[in-house]
């Protein structure tokens, strides 16, 4: 199993989970594969996929997916699917 470069606990976390969509805040330099893997490891969909990176091009509130954290500058937003 692969093992994620996290320097901190804050540095990927699930900031909101639903039954089909989850998003991911998480540092910039991770890549779209190291967060798919860290949130089918972390948060298990039950389904055959697993969490996806989502094809939508914008969250529900309308920023881009992904988009900058607006608390984190060196952080972005994901938003996944199952």
């Amino acid at each position: 199993m692969e093992k994620l470069k996290t320097k901190e606990e804050s540095d990927i976390v699930i900031y909101s989970n639903g039954l089909v969509f989850c998003s991911v805040c998480c540092h910039q330099d991770f890549t779209i594969e190291e967060i798919t893997l860290w949130v089918n490891l972390t948060n298990e969909t039950g389904t055959v996929n697993g969490w996806e990176h989502s094809k939508r091009k914008n969250f529900k509130q309308g920023n881009t997916n992904p988009c900058q954290c607006n608390t984190m500058s060196n952080h972005k937003h994901y938003l996944f699917e199952c």
